[in-house]
């Protein structure tokens, strides 16, 4: 391990530790409402369909193309990218926005999914960031072959998790206006 991957791996155990102790910080609250939303409407119940479209398939996905395909970002790829999350967190953050003076409804349904499109939409703004900030490391050149395959397959991942995510956004909010030119 040369000097950079040494500071590389400082950084990333720094960052990790600080978003896991300090209190204004902390995201693990975002990701376990996030688990709670993969779940079957009806039954309550923690959905595999879920389970696999939204964790498993993106990760397998990833794993092969990096892997397999020995795919890396070159540097206007990842310059591209990081403006593209950079955009998508953007909205979100307008949308969610918007989305909170929606919560005085008196449906129980809509209030629900309401609830958990706030929560995607958060949880799909993190995976944006940690992924424009993993484009960014990417982006120098003195990464080492384990580092660059490394971040490779998490944005690659953290991409195709953000597209389920902004699928799953659009559905629901279909179904929130949908509801609304009912009534």
């Amino acid at each position: 391990m040369n000097d950079f991957d040494i500071f590389l791996l400082i950084g990333v155990v720094v960052m990790i530790l600080t978003m896991l102790i300090n209190p204004k910080l902390r995201i693990i609250p975002i990701i376990l409402e996030q688990f709670r939303v993969y779940r079957n409407f009806k039954t309550n119940k923690p959905s595999f369909y879920d389970f696999i479209t939204f964790l498993v398939a993106p990760i397998l996905v990833a794993i092969i193309l990096v892997l397999n395909f020995d795919y890396t970002f070159d540097l206007n790829i990842s310059n591209v990218l990081i403006t593209v999350f950079s955009i998508i967190f953007t909205l979100l953050f307008g949308f969610a926005t918007l989305l909170i003076s929606r919560t005085d409804t008196p449906s129980n349904i809509e209030k629900r999914v309401i609830g958990e499109t706030f929560i995607s939409i958060m949880s799909c703004m993190l995976t944006s960031l940690f992924a424009a900030v993993f484009l960014i490391v990417l982006s120098f050149n003195q990464l080492n072959a384990f580092w660059t395959k490394s971040l490779t397959v998490t944005v690659v991942y953290l991409g195709l998790h953000c597209l389920a995510l902004l699928l799953m956004i659009t559905k629901r909010i279909f179904i929130i206006f949908s509801e609304k030119t009912k009534n």
